[in-house]
């Protein structure tokens, strides 16, 4: 029911301002944050983005990412990679984040669950 295929897509393609709303399920890709685009899920025991293993699952990577871009309602799992393997946050990158469980990631250095560098 949705014109995209994965969260990164509609991300890419929404106007700044605009909140992303994710239906329940699990959804298997890394995302990137934009600035002034939030994610609203279905709730974390509803909506999940799993990583796959190898890189961080939610990123957000620069100083124009501020508290108004939220991530609400997710469980985020499955990521990987050195540091920040659930969420990875730096370059000063200041996200909202709330009601999110972060399980079941593996940082190979620091960070399972969330590292922040820059901040």
């Amino acid at each position: 029911g949705c014109r995209y295929s994965n969260i990164q897509q509609a991300i890419n393609a929404a106007a700044s301002g605009a909140t992303l709303r994710i239906g329940a399920g699990v959804y298997r890709e890394s995302v990137t944050l934009r600035a002034g685009i939030s994610l609203t899920g279905a709730g974390s025991n509803l909506t999940t983005i799993n990583g796959g293993g190898s890189q961080p699952v939610l990123s957000a990577s620069h100083n124009s990412i501020g508290r108004s871009t939220v991530v609400d309602g997710l469980s985020i799992s499955g990521g990987g990679g050195s540091y920040g393997a659930g969420v990875l946050i730096r370059a000063g990158a200041s996200p909202t984040l709330r009601n999110l469980v972060i399980h079941g990631n593996n940082a190979s250095n620091a960070g399972g669950g969330v590292s922040v560098f820059d901040g």
